[in-house]
Formats: C-alpha cells, sequence, structure tokens
C-alpha cells in the first residue's frame, strides 16, 4: 500500500537537472508490522547542483505492537505455530 502522506514529486529520478522524469526507481519496501506513514522525496540542492542523479527518499514509518500483530509470549518463547 501507499503512504497515506507523500511530499514532493512521485518520480525519483532526475538525472541531474532537478526535473521530475516521471519515474520511480528507488523504493522502500515493507513487510510485517510496519506500516508508512509518511514519504518525502527530497529535492535540496545548492547552486543548481545536486549530489545525485536520483531524488532521497524519506520514509516515516509505524510499527504496530497490537497483540494481533505480536501475540503475548509465554514463558519468554514465542507461541506454537497454529
Amino acid at each position: 500500500p501507499e503512504a497515506e502522506h507523500r511530499e514532493g514529486p512521485a518520480g525519483t529520478v532526475h538525472g541531474f537537472t532537478g526535473e521530475d522524469m516521471g519515474r520511480r526507481i528507488d523504493w522502500i519496501l515493507l513487510r510485517g508490522a510496519l506500516t508508512c506513514e509518511r514519504i518525502v522525496t527530497i529535492t535540496d540542492q545548492r547552486d543548481g547542483l545536486y549530489p545525485s542523479d536520483h531524488f532521497p527518499v524519506l520514509a516515516e514509518l509505524r510499527f504496530d505492537t497490537s497483540p494481533q500483530t505480536h501475540p503475548p509470549r509465554e514463558n519468554g518463547n514465542p507461541p506454537e505455530p497454529a
């Protein structure tokens, strides 16, 4: 699933031009109890110079600690498979 909030361009490659080329080729993949709350494509530059031909991507993640995701352990051992 996509992040609830997105900032910046969807594309992450710009070829040192700063212009979004419309291609998202940088990904942050999650599984399990992690949920992405916010994604920011960072377009900072200094004097028109970029440190990379890709925009950096920042993700704010939430770790779900609910009992459904992490059942309680007995005696410190993980629960037996169902």
